[in-house]
């Protein structure tokens, strides 16, 4: 109220009471594509690396060592070449594992049960190790492209070519590969030593 007026203030205000929302129900999801998910065209799951995009490799076995160029031997264990055709700036390769790695045959033959586990573990990892090997010599050219050359840099030695440093890098962990997956899937608070499993080879 206002002593100075005759008529009061009046405010008037209007409330609407809409009923509850009702929820409404999820929608269904589009199946997925043909080419998309963790099916393929034939119904059946694809394997882990279709999953996570990882290229498969092909199998070379020692009947078919002295085909390969360079020639596989039995410390071998990935290679790479880049596709046929491919410009020189291209980073598509195919990729060719040795499945009669010395080190590999060492553990199928201690587990023969789980030679197929092994195979695959061995497969898996050497493709992850080369596809790392791979993404590093792109950033380091990225790098070198942009960083201004002195005088400095002429001294320096060239890095290994993208294929023999996927060959050098994977015939050196071979022997490690296995014994570390196993140790990893096994650690509970205790790392078992690599060196008491890794073994040397025969």
């Amino acid at each position: 109220m206002d002593p100075s007026r005759i008529e009061p203030f009046r405010n008037r205000f209007t409330l609407t009471v809409r009923a509850e929302r009702e929820e409404q129900p999820p929608r269904p999801q589009k199946p997925p594509k043909p080419h998309e998910g963790p099916t393929g065209t034939d119904g059946k799951e694809k394997p882990n690396e279709s999953k996570l995009n990882v290229p498969r490799p092909q199998e070379i076995w020692e009947a078919a060592w002295g085909n390969q160029d360079p020639v596989f031997d039995r410390f071998t264990a990935m290679r790479i070449k880049r596709q046929p055709g491919a410009p020189e700036d291209s980073h598509v390769y195919d990729y060719f594992i040795n499945m009669d790695n010395v080190f590999l045959v060492q553990a199928t033959k201690t587990q023969p049960k789980r030679a197929s586990e092994h195979r695959e573990r061995f497969k898996f990892g050497m493709t992850l190790i080369a596809l790392a090997l791979i993404r590093q010599d792109v950033e380091a050219k990225k790098r070198d492209e942009q960083k201004p050359e002195t005088e400095e840099d002429e001294g320096k030695a060239k890095p290994l070519d993208i294929h023999d440093s996927v060959a050098d890098v994977t015939s050196a962990i071979a022997p490690f590969l296995l014994p570390l997956v196993e140790s990893l899937s096994q650690i509970t608070g205790t790392a078992e030593s690599l060196s008491a499993v890794a073994g040397e080879a025969a």
